[in-house]
């Protein structure tokens, strides 16, 4: 599954933290839909890990908080928690928690494969046959 994963989607990461995932597939519109879907669920999955990280982290730093007598400890360990709590609400209530998405999927056109040569010479013809067309109907409006 991995393997076919990696020869699907092509990750592109830039110098600005944005990641570029493009799709190459046959069929242009279940590739929308996957795309879309991947964005989804790799949000769900992160947002689920931090605030089930959060949680750990937040009840550790209650268990120290209430052994510790240290008023400087103690306020420098709720800081840390108000910030656990922060991440938590984020994490639950953020949709797009780790992948924010720019331009939204879009069915891409389908290439034209007409060449322009092919073109030319189809209007060539039919410039030819139109002026046949138009000299027999000339000649014989003059009969």
């Amino acid at each position: 599954k991995r393997f076919w994963l990696e020869n699907i989607f092509d990750f592109e990461r830039t110098k600005k933290s944005i990641i570029k995932i493009h799709i190459t597939f046959s069929d242009r519109h279940l590739a929308k839909e996957w795309i879309d879907q991947y964005i989804y669920d790799f949000n769900e999955f992160i947002a689920g890990n931090a605030a089930s990280n959060s949680k750990l982290t937040s009840n550790y730093l209650e268990r120290t908080l209430d052994s510790t007598s240290s008023e400087s400890t103690r306020e420098a360990l709720n800081f840390l928690l108000i910030e656990q709590q922060r991440k938590l609400a984020l994490a639950n209530s953020i949709p797009e928690f780790a992948l924010k998405t720019i331009n939204k999927s879009v069915v891409p056109d389908m290439p034209s494969n007409i060449s322009i040569y092919v073109i030319l010479s189809l209007s060539l013809i039919f410039g030819l046959i139109c002026s046949f067309i138009f000299v027999i109907f000339r000649i014989s409006y003059m009969d």
